[in-house]
């Protein structure tokens, strides 16, 4: 986790994931390739709960290192 920001009733979380691709990936066979991947989540609560969850992932980075595209 890179950087958080809290409010009364949401946050928002920057992280990097990180990796090895092993197994089947959304049909792409395993490339054994170490990936490391920028994601922001952005999660907005009601009561106890999470109501409404946002995802940003850099799927292009994520792409171009298993060389997929150039």
């Amino acid at each position: 986790m890179e950087d958080q920001i809290t409010g009364s009733d949401a946050v928002a979380v920057r992280t990097t994931q990180t990796g090895t691709h092993l197994g089947s990936f959304f049909g792409i066979p395993p490339t054994g390739r170490r990936v490391r991947v920028s994601q922001m989540n952005f999660e907005r609560f009601h009561g106890n709960q999470i109501h409404a969850h946002h995802r940003i992932t850099d799927e292009l980075s994520l792409m171009r290192q298993l060389g997929i595209i150039p």
